[in-house]
């Protein structure tokens, strides 16, 4: 699937999702005008760089002190997972969500559709 936004400064993007990868299944790219963002896995980003315009790989670090995964429902289910954490991914969740229901309008009317307010 593939998803143009437009942001309110004028800036374009497009969201590409898919089965279907030359590399990783997972993996997440960010590519901008200035370099791009590579992590080989986003439940366990252990391979992540960052490409600038010189082209050359710099390491990103990626924080793993949290488990990931069916892991992460079960550490939640036992209080292992702070309350500000899971608060954070559930408002995540919610913009999400409210970004592809704009998506699904825009597919519907063919027309740009706004994301409604979280």
């Amino acid at each position: 699937g593939i998803m143009h936004i437009r942001f309110r400064n004028g800036v374009l993007a497009t969201a590409e999702a898919g089965w279907i990868t030359i590399d990783e299944p997972g993996a997440l790219v960010i590519c901008g005008s200035s370099g791009s963002l590579y992590a080989a896995d986003v439940y366990e980003p252990s391979t992540a760089f960052i490409i600038g315009a010189d082209k050359q790989r710099r390491p990103v670090s990626c924080p793993t002190s949290e488990p990931k995964g069916v892991g992460r429902l079960l550490a939640a289910m036992d209080g292992r997972v702070s309350k500000e954490s899971l608060a954070q991914e559930l408002d995540a969740a919610a913009h999400a969500a409210a970004i592809m229901e704009a998506a699904y309008r825009s597919n519907g009317t063919g027309t740009w559709q706004p994301v409604e307010e979280i």
